[in-house]
Parts: C-alpha cells; structure tokens; sequence
C-alpha cells in the first residue's frame, strides 16, 4: 500500500494517483524507506515538479514564488539553482514560469512545499489613487468650503469601502495641495507688499 503525501490515504501499490485527491506523491512502503513517487503531475494550481535524471525541476509561476521556494529550500538546508535575475525575468517573460532545480533525493523534504508557496506569495497591494484623483485633492484645498465638503465626501466614500490606502493617498495630496496654495498666497502678499 501506498500512502498519499497530501490527504494520507492508503492506496494500492499500483495506483497512478490517489482515489480521494488525485495527488501523485506518495509514500512508498516503511520497510523500502520513506522515499515519494515524482510524476510530471501538478503539485498545486500552477507550481508542477518533473524528474529529469538526478534533479527535480519545480516550474513557479512567478519570479517571487522562485525566490521564496528557493529560500524555503535553503533553510531546510537543501541547495536549489536558481537563474539570476536576468535570466529568471527573460525566463519569465518567454515561458510564463521560472524554473528552479533540486536534487531528486532532496526532493523528499520539500514535499509540501508547492502547497507552502501557494499560501505564502502575498497578493499583490491594491492599486493607489489615479492622477486625476491627485488633482483632484490638490484642488480641493483651493476651495476651502466647498473644497473640505467635497474632501470628506470622498474620503468618507474610500474608508467606507474599505479602500484605506485610497484614502490615505487621497488625504495626502488633499494636504500637499492645501500646502501649495498656502505657499503661493503667502509668496503673492509678500510680493505685493
């Protein structure tokens, strides 16, 4: 019997996946050692691992996850290769995955690892405000009352929908604007003086 390194169920000795998960990796027999099967099949959404000869060659979807599975490996104290940064990117950009390579027999601990980077790559951060928005608040601190209505209304809008870095941008350059027309009054009543 074989058993999953993903759910933990028994499988029969000549099962390709297994019957619950369809995960390819397994556990071999106790009395064999406790060595996995490596198959071309997915590991998790995008991240796949293949043999070739005495390496494994774990395609990553980004860049990012590259050097984080790398890091992961490097800590466990397995060696993985990985192109530099040049390379990675046109890597990247030419076939839409990078790839890093470890030593099949090294292989065995990092087994969980494309379901580790699948939790780790962080989202990327929600978008800024865009140029008009900038204006926008930069002209507001010129009208003041209608100005600070308008700010609050819009400010209001952004936390309410749970864009906090909308808003903080926004108050911002609502400040840098005000700031500018205070430095423009006082530099023309100085001049005029």
């Amino acid at each position: 019997m074989k058993k999953c390194v993903r759910c933990g169920l028994l499988n029969e000795d000549k099962a390709e996946a297994c019957s619950k998960c369809e995960f390819t990796l397994f556990e071999e027999k106790p009395s064999e050692g406790p060595r996995r099967k490596l198959t071309a099949e997915p590991a998790s959404p995008g991240v796949t691992a293949e043999r070739h000869g005495a390496m494994v060659r774990l395609k990553c979807r980004t860049p990012a996850e590259a050097c984080l599975i790398r890091e992961t490996l490097e800590s466990a104290g397995v060696i993985a290769l990985l192109p530099d940064e040049n390379e990675m990117c046109l890597q990247y950009s030419q076939k839409g995955y990078v790839e890093l390579e470890i030593p099949a027999a090294a292989y065995h601990p990092a087994g969980d690892l494309p379901s580790i980077a699948e939790f780790s790559v962080p989202p990327p951060p929600p978008p800024g405000i865009g140029l008009h928005a900038k204006i926008l608040a930069m002209l507001l601190a010129a009208v003041i009352v209608p100005g600070l209505l308008v700010f609050a209304w819009v400010l209001t809008g952004y936390k309410n929908h749970g864009e906090e870095r909308k808003a903080k941008e926004f108050k911002l350059w609502f400040f840098i604007g005000l700031a500018a027309w205070l430095l423009i009054i006082i530099t023309l009543v100085a001049l005029s003086s």
